[in-house]
């Protein structure tokens, strides 16, 4: 969920064997999709020429969270709102 949030790197092993390595900087929800151009599939008319890769994300919230976690996740975005200026 943190990362979800703040952003992360995902590591992709792609079908060739290489690994593409993502930068995640938008806020995730469920089912998110980033779009990667020009990393997916090989068009079979244009070689040399390679479609967009969609990456769906599947964010994971906890069943429940204890009374101190509760407490923890509300002081930290009362501190954000805080120093943002709205």
């Amino acid at each position: 969920l943190a990362e979800a949030l703040t952003g992360f790197d995902v590591n992709i092993c792609m079908l060739d064997g290489t690994t593409l390595t993502v930068k995640v900087n938008e806020v995730v929800n469920p089912n998110f999709t980033k779009i990667i151009p020009g990393k997916g599939m090989p068009y079979s008319k244009r070689p040399g020429h390679y479609g967009d890769l969609y990456i769906r994300f599947n964010v994971v919230f906890p069943r429940r969270l204890e009374p101190d976690q509760k407490k923890a996740i509300r002081a930290a975005f009362n501190r954000s709102k805080e120093k943002s200026n709205y």
